[in-house]
């Protein structure tokens, strides 16, 4: 943990976006953080997903296969 370091609600807010959204970000894999902690890096990476996600793409797991067959 550097001094760099942002809390949840720090990244939520520099991001404009909800701490809930964040965290869920998080969860998904798509923020890493340390010890509850995310480094500064993470504002870039939530300002991106916050962009991709105003254009449609999706931050949720989308199936493709089941069973190994394409989905329809």
């Amino acid at each position: 943990m550097t001094a760099d370091d942002l809390s949840l609600d720090a990244l939520a807010e520099a991001a404009q976006e909800s701490t809930e959204r964040i965290r869920r970000w998080a969860n998904l894999g798509l923020l890493p953080r340390d010890d509850g902690r995310f480094q500064h890096e993470a504002l870039d990476r939530a300002r991106l997903i916050s962009f991709a996600v105003r254009r449609g793409i999706a931050t949720e797991p989308q199936p493709s296969t089941v069973d190994g067959c394409p989905s329809e």
